[in-house]
């Protein structure tokens, strides 16, 4: 089946292309140049922090914030349930263990409530993951943090632009990361960003970041690092998407609009809830249906006409290198009756009816 509409694309000018081969002219095509620093400038600007380290992916982001804030093995790292494998692998990675919370139903966010008697001893930092675009609860998790000396590492991969108490997320924790792959706000083809307001914190991570060498004693290795640095290629990329970013989320949040217009009235569909005091973005406008079985059956019938749909994360704790006792019942429902419908900056009116249109005829039906 030939697809018609993906899921999701990324949105290149002329302009990103002209941005990138003048890049390219220069010679300064590697990990070395104006273009990472510019890059790194203009999106502490955007967010709102001092500084931002312009990395590989957004996984690596994580795995340096997890670095800087001094994680060890057998340290405990909590974060939600239901996300992207990221913060999971990344804690085990570096031994320590991951510890999972339940998210609320209504927002598919972790829930605060539940994170205080997952502390020991041994509770290094919280990961509160901005999922699909939607702020956590962030000041009863900060209030957490406070009260047992925890760090706060934002998860922002999804969230680009977000606010929370009109305030950008990525701009509360001790440290936080955003992801530039092909499908996000922006992008850099693969890439990420770590941005933080702590001096000693983005130091840390620019020392990891470039295979442990000291910055003023060239090819002397303080620690074991690892080669995290993203290109002045992609930069450049990142750089000119950057200045339509308000254009971006503008569309996009017209797109969850017309989607909710589109399918008004259906009730056998239901949208994740905001936080109090928080303005979600769009990043995939994801829709629950009534089980896992409608949803499979659904996502096989728009397959069918060429449209492609996502389904939402499998809970972390149901996987193989995460195991645990308990049971994340919210996790595990919104996993099988979530779907992420086609979202993309240029995707066309005509496509979002025609995707609505199946999704009605074949719930109606």
């Amino acid at each position: 089946m030939i697809t018609k509409i993906p899921v999701s694309e990324p949105t290149i000018s002329e302009q990103d292309i002209k941005t990138v081969k003048k890049c390219m002219e220069s010679g300064w095509i590697s990990s070395a140049g104006p273009a990472i620093y510019r890059f790194g400038r203009k999106f502490a600007k955007f967010i709102g922090t001092k500084y931002a380290l312009p990395v590989s992916t957004g996984t690596a982001a994580l795995h340096l914030a997890l670095l800087a804030i001094g994680v060890k093995p057998s340290d405990e790292v909590i974060m939600p349930a239901l996300t992207f494998v990221s913060p999971a692998s990344m804690t085990t990675a570096l031994g320590a263990r991951a510890i999972f919370v339940d998210v609320v139903k209504n927002t598919f966010l972790i829930d605060p409530a539940k994170i205080e008697a997952k502390i020991t001893s041994k509770t290094k930092a919280i990961i509160p993951v901005h999922l699909y675009g939607y702020p956590a609860d962030l000041d009863p998790i900060l209030r957490i943090a406070n009260k047992y000396r925890l760090k706060i590492i934002e998860d922002c991969a999804e969230a680009l632009g977000a606010t929370y108490h009109g305030k950008k997320v990525g701009s509360f924790g001790n440290v936080t990361c955003f992801s530039f792959y092909g499908n996000k706000f922006i992008t850099t083809g693969e890439g990420g960003i770590l941005s933080t307001n702590c001096a000693r914190i983005y130091k840390k991570a620019q020392l990891y970041c470039d295979h442990g060498m000291r910055k003023e004693k060239r090819y002397y290795h303080q620690v074991v690092g690892y080669n995290y640095r993203l290109t002045a290629i992609q930069a450049s990329l990142g750089i000119s998407q950057l200045k339509r970013i308000k254009t971006f989320l503008r569309l996009r949040k017209k797109i969850n609009d017309n989607y909710k217009k589109e399918l008004k009235g259906l009730r056998k569909i239901q949208w994740a809830q905001k936080t109090a005091d928080s303005e979600p973005v769009c990043w995939l406008t994801t829709i629950l249906l009534p089980n896992k079985k409608t949803r499979d059956r659904l996502w096989q019938f728009l397959k069918e006409k060429g449209v492609e749909t996502r389904k939402v994360f499998y809970p972390l704790p149901n996987m193989p290198p995460y195991p645990a006792k308990e049971s994340f019942p919210y996790a595990q429902e919104i996993s099988q009756r979530g779907l992420s419908l086609p979202t993309f900056t240029h995707i066309k009116a005509a496509q979002i009816k025609f995707v609505s249109k199946a999704i009605k005829e074949f719930l109606e039906n």
